[in-house]
């Protein structure tokens, strides 16, 4: 039996009798002795903890502590943990794989990845008295720099998400991960407000001194879900571009544009180019152009149509 085994099973032997004697001590006429245990036990808990960890780094594995807190008076089913367990999970691999397409410009930002999905799989490790929680290993020491960065961000990235204020912010982690990171986070969101549960997570998967921390009390997922379900809504935004016109189809009423940043668009039209309000072909305009992006979490793409309103005035080429 390895050491980590061993230590796992005298933590789940120790939870256990902890229990038995919290039990008893909430009968009538309790012994003070019963108190005195759970407080003995609960330190040779803690001493375990504390060597599974040492062990652990040894072993070059990562440990995350995922405790729920279920508002007064609640009893989330098992069904219900689990699912917000799972849900955690998928999004802390969709991050990490979203971070890594970061590093390598050249993949796609598509559904995560199976190579993801096995560098961030979680593994058990022990339970915890006194609340619903779990201890999980993450294997870490065969890590490239390359995934090792990644994994560095994820537990950042994660933080600033639950920490975002409003919509805006949150849409912001749109643009920068893409789509299914946010609409997992959504999910694992939508899976605490379900049994009106909070979470506190404590990383230890870093080679960061101090790695960071999450507390979400019930009333803050409320919230982020309220600013995910108005970044789900179509955003319309309408703005002066400037670039070259490179086509202008009257009967489909379709164009095309090359802009000054580079980027190259397509969209439809209605009155903006007419026989009288002709255009010519390529030259450069400033153009009033409206953008309409639609996020759709079934399918976790975000689709983007313009329309242009407005040819309104000459530019340079």
């Amino acid at each position: 039996m390895s050491a980590l085994v061993e230590l796992q099973e005298r933590i789940q032997a120790t939870v256990v009798r902890i229990k038995e004697l919290e039990r008893a001590a909430r009968q009538p006429g309790a012994p003070r002795s019963l108190f005195v245990g759970i407080r003995s036990l609960e330190k040779i808990q803690a001493e375990l903890e504390h060597d599974f960890a040492e062990v652990a780094k040894d072993e070059e594995l990562g440990i995350l502590k995922y405790r729920l807190l279920p508002e007064y008076g609640t009893r989330p089913s098992i069904t219900a943990i689990a699912n917000a367990w799972s849900k955690y999970q998928a999004m802390f691999s969709s991050v990490y794989d979203a971070l890594l397409k970061q590093q390598t410009p050249s993949r796609k930002r598509t559904r995560t990845s199976k190579q993801a999905k096995v560098d961030t799989e979680f593994a058990f490790a022990y339970t915890f008295s006194g609340s619903i929680g779990v201890a999980l290993t993450l294997p870490t020491g065969q890590m490239t720099d390359l995934r090792a960065r990644a994994l560095e961000e994820v537990n950042i990235v994660i933080s600033d998400m639950a920490a975002a204020q409003n919509s805006e912010e949150l849409a912001g982690f749109v643009d920068r991960l893409g789509v299914p990171p946010v609409i997992k986070f959504g999910s694992w969101v939508d899976s605490h407000i379900a049994f009106e549960a909070g979470a506190g997570i404590e990383w230890e998967i870093s080679q960061q001194p101090t790695p960071p921390s999450l507390l979400i009390q019930v009333p803050e997922f409320r919230a982020l879900k309220e600013a995910m379900n108005q970044i789900t809504e179509p955003q319309e935004v309408t703005l002066p571009m400037t670039g070259v016109l490179t086509m202008a189809d009257m009967d489909k009423r379709t164009f095309r544009m090359l802009l000054d940043s580079g980027e190259r668009i397509n969209g439809t039209f209605a009155d903006a180019i007419t026989e009288e309000h002709r255009a010519e072909l390529p030259r450069g305009y400033e153009a009033l152009i409206r953008t309409t992006t639609k996020i759709h979490p079934a399918i976790e793409k975000k689709e983007v149509s313009r329309f242009l309103v407005q040819l309104l005035r000459d530019s340079p080429t």
